[in-house]
């Protein structure tokens, strides 16, 4: 199976500030003013999860961010879900539509056999889903599947597993949300003992895999 992938990706270096999480707490980093493309990066360094809304507003550049709920520099435990208010509508593309509207969707990805895979979370409406990538999709062959944990919930393990000591003090470890999945897909030279830790507390929202990172994961 091929993927997309798309969603929460762990890199080092942002843009935007924030202060790097400690413990079991973490600060709302600072977003307002940056581009919508560099949020999730920036919310997954601080160990939050960021759910971007979009808004009319005619005083701000279109794709940029207006408003942070919490507001930035607010105390929060780590995995916390951050509103992230962007100004003008989202994109017209999948890939945007889908990236706007994390409550219903987990992410984009594509089978074998070419067709793209919408993948939504538990208790979204399917057909209002595909109403909404209808035209984006253009008539391309696509298939809706049902996941059954939300990409809110697949970011806070994308968070919790960054933590891990084992994986930070390796190279070349990957992390992202994979979308044809339905999963969280770590990727690399992962240590058994390690590996099986993940798939006994994750169960099948987790996969673990050997192979080229799809990111490397932060160091501290």
């Amino acid at each position: 199976m091929i993927s997309l992938v798309i969603g929460t990706v762990v890199l080092a270096g942002c843009a935007a500030t924030g202060a790097a999480p400690t413990g079991d707490t973490t600060t709302v980093p600072e977003l307002v003013g940056s581009d919508a493309a560099i949020v999730d990066k920036v919310a997954a360094r601080a160990g939050v999860v960021a759910v971007v809304e979009h808004e009319a507003a005619e005083q701000h550049k279109p794709g940029t961010v207006v408003r942070v709920d919490p507001a930035p520099g607010t105390a929060v435990a780590r995995g916390s879900t951050v509103t992230v208010v962007v100004a003008g509508p989202a994109g017209r593309t999948v890939d945007e539509i889908v990236a706007a509207d994390r409550r219903t969707f987990v992410g984009v990805g594509i089978d074998q056999d070419g067709t793209t895979v919408i993948a939504i979370g538990p208790d979204a409406d399917e057909q209002a889903a595909l109403d909404q990538v209808r035209t984006a999709l253009a008539g391309r062959k696509h298939k809706v599947r049902r996941c059954a944990t939300s990409w809110t919930e697949l970011s806070r393990i994308v968070t919790e597993v960054t933590r891990r000591d084992d994986l930070k003090a390796g190279q070349g470890f990957g992390i992202a949300i994979d979308p044809s999945l339905c999963a969280v897909k770590v990727t690399g030279d992962i240590p058994a003992g390690a590996a099986q830790e993940l798939r006994d507390r994750y169960q099948d929202a987790i996969v673990v895999a050997p192979g080229a990172p799809a990111a490397r994961l932060p160091r501290r």
